[in-house]
């Protein structure tokens, strides 16, 4: 058995690749998702994998420049979005699809996506 994906591994992607997204929305549907195209060379950062599961969310490293290539123009202008996203990739993709390389130091504290600045500072 392969180890689990921990928080603050990071990846580059070999080559454009399909991959889950969800969207953050306001109420009465808290998030959204579909597949986009995440972009060979984008380097991602895990969150914890949980144990038993096949796949493990993450977020771009450069999660503020990648929101204007992986959120639809048109859902990013939507009254309804909360202005927060995440992809999945399967635990099988590492080594392949998703080249292992140096981790987060120090590796984030907390298993939760950043915050985007023009949203304003996370209260903690």
């Amino acid at each position: 058995m392969t180890a689990l994906v921990r928080l603050g591994d990071r990846f580059r992607l070999t080559r454009d690749a399909e991959a889950n997204a969800t969207f953050a929305q306001y109420a009465p549907a808290h998030t959204v998702g579909w597949t986009v195209l995440v972009p060979a060379g984008t380097v991602i950062v895990a969150l914890d994998q949980v144990p038993g599961a096949r796949a493990f969310l993450c977020y771009p490293e450069d999660y503020d420049a990648m929101e204007a290539v992986l959120v639809p123009a048109e859902h990013m202008a939507s009254r309804s979005y909360a202005g927060g996203y995440a992809l999945t990739f399967m635990a099988d993709d590492v080594d392949d699809l998703l080249e292992p390389i140096d981790p987060l130091e120090p590796r984030p504290e907390g298993n939760r996506l950043p915050r985007l600045p023009r949203l304003g500072r996370r209260s903690e």
